[in-house]
Formats: C-alpha cells, sequence, structure tokens
C-alpha cells in the first residue's frame, strides 16, 4: 500500500486525483464553514448549485485541479501546496503500523 490510494487502486491518472481531492476536500470544509447556502456559495464561486452539492458531497467528477483553484480563488482563498517528502510519509506509516502491532 502506497500514500496514494488512486494509486493503489490502479485507477489512471493517480497523482493527478490526489491533488484534485486534496483541493475539493478543503473547498468543501470553507464552504461548510461560510454558513452561506448552497445558492449563495454558488453565485460567490461563479458555480451552478448543483456543483456546489457535488463538491460538499466530496464527488469530484467534472472539477479540474485548475477548476477547483479557481473556485478558491473566488472564494477568497489562495490556494497553497504544502510539499512533504515521501520518506518522512513512509515513516511515519511504519510508526503506525508498529504500533498497532504492539498494541
Amino acid at each position: 500500500m502506497s500514500w496514494n490510494v488512486f494509486a493503489d487502486l490502479d485507477l489512471p491518472k493517480p497523482d493527478e486525483e490526489f491533488l484534485k481531492v486534496g483541493l475539493l476536500r478543503a473547498i468543501a470544509d470553507i464552504m461548510r464553514k461560510s454558513g452561506l447556502t448552497q445558492s449563495e456559495l454558488a453565485g460567490k464561486a461563479g458555480l451552478k448549485q448543483p456543483e456546489v452539492s457535488r463538491i460538499m458531497s466530496g464527488r469530484w467528477s467534472g472539477f479540474s485541479t485548475d477548476r477547483l483553484a479557481r473556485t478558491a480563488f473566488r472564494l477568497g482563498y489562495l490556494p497553497m501546496i504544502d510539499l512533504k517528502p515521501m520518506s518522512a510519509f513512509q515513516q511515519n506509516k511504519a510508526k503506525k503500523k508498529a504500533s498497532r502491532k504492539a498494541a
């Protein structure tokens, strides 16, 4: 099992899907915390209400990473990328696995 569930499932373009879902989850969280209705969010984000509903439901079909980034900008957020070495992730995963075996 790798750091990317989309690669583990042998889906096409797993790295792109991984990035897209990260953006989608962040935007959905912003939308939920905004206190706005889906219609209000749609107007602010330049989307249709059903598209807002899809984002908030975690359905990323039909959204590119570029489109999600533009949505974040329109909502007043600057998408930032946080790069972490994959080796650090793998070490952390090994520690978790060891702690589960010890329990």
